[in-house]
């Protein structure tokens, strides 16, 4: 299977759907039978993916890339995506869908299949949404203020800029750091695990708030009271 294709970008694509799914289901984002369909089908579509690109996979050859050139596609790619997501936020499993099914539609269509599979810069545009859905939620993010809670220092509707590296390196799409540093400040907002659910569980939550005083192991916010530092996890900004 060469490294530079489409369908190996296209696995890359899909192994993270299945990574967003079970992280979406822990999470309590979706419920178990949407869950158990979702794995079904992605299943049933592994199964054929894999008879009918047989003989590719078993060619373990790989071709000589421009390496420059896919280099400066992926960034390009991921710099154009998240200025997209700034103005008019993507969902990532929606983006991942987006991605994986126009592959899937291309291959499936075209005559001359083995030029598409071939084609290092589709690849390398597949692989920069691809680490865009994977680094969004470990670097930064812009969603969109959706209540009028924090008003007027955040207005409903105003876009949000969240640095997901602000306390640590968060495992990605779940509510946990793999390590921890930085401290947030009287009037900062942050982002917090919902104080209702336990720090991670089926229906853990995150929503905005503001730090309205802090000590050494707890932080005072608006609207939950004191909450233990270990459920802040990220800084917010409106832009």
């Amino acid at each position: 299977m060469k490294f530079n294709s489409p369908l190996t970008a296209g696995i890359f694509a899909g192994l993270l759907a299945i990574y967003l799914g079970t992280a979406n289901f822990l999470m309590g984002s979706i419920s178990t039978t949407a869950f158990i369909i979702g794995s079904l089908f992605f299943g049933a579509c592994t199964t054929l993916f894999i008879i009918y690109n047989r003989k590719e996979l078993a060619n373990t050859n790989t071709r000589k890339i421009n390496f420059v050139l896919y280099l400066g596609v992926i960034i390009t790619t991921l710099a154009i995506v998240f200025l997209i997501s700034c103005i008019n936020y993507i969902g990532t499993g929606r983006l991942l869908g987006m991605v994986i099914g126009v592959l899937a539609g291309v291959l499936l269509c075209t005559k001359d299949k083995d030029k598409i599979k071939g084609n290092g810069l589709v690849a390398s545009i597949i692989i920069g949404v691809v680490l865009f859905a994977l680094l969004r939620s470990i670097t930064f993010d812009v969603l969109t203020m959706s209540s009028d809670s924090l008003e007027p220092k955040v207005h409903k509707g105003e876009k949000i800029l969240i640095n997901n590296l602000s306390f640590g390196l968060c495992v990605p799409y779940l509510p946990f750091h793999i390590l921890r540093w930085g401290s947030p400040s009287s009037g900062d907002l942050v982002i917090v695990v919902h104080p209702k659910s336990e720090i991670v569980g089926s229906n853990a939550r995150l929503f905005l708030r503001e730090v309205l005083n802090l000590n050494e192991n707890q932080v005072l916010v608006n609207i939950d009271g004191w909450l233990p530092r270990e459920q802040l996890m990220a800084s917010a900004k409106p832009l």
